[in-house]
């Protein structure tokens, strides 16, 4: 497979320390068939789509904002 996607060694290290587990593919495009695998042999590092995830990125957001105050206060703000 051929690919115009490229991706720095330092960049690629960071993701393998920060996200072990590799690159969380959410939004609609993520279910694109095969998108996480070619994404993976591309990059060169792990690609997989999350656990809903057309919904994730609101559900995320509605927990911090249900947090909002602990978060707040965490940052003296």
């Amino acid at each position: 497979m051929s690919s115009n996607v490229s991706l720095k060694n330092t960049a690629r290290v960071d993701i393998r320390y920060h996200r072990p587990g590799g690159v969380a593919l959410c939004g609609g495009s993520s279910l694109l068939k095969g998108l996480d695998k070619y994404l993976t042999v591309a990059l060169g590092i792990p690609a997989y789509v999350v656990e809903n995830p057309v919904t994730c990125t609101v559900e995320g957001a509605a927990k911090a904002f249900d947090s909002l105050d602990t978060i707040l206060r965490s940052q003296n703000i």
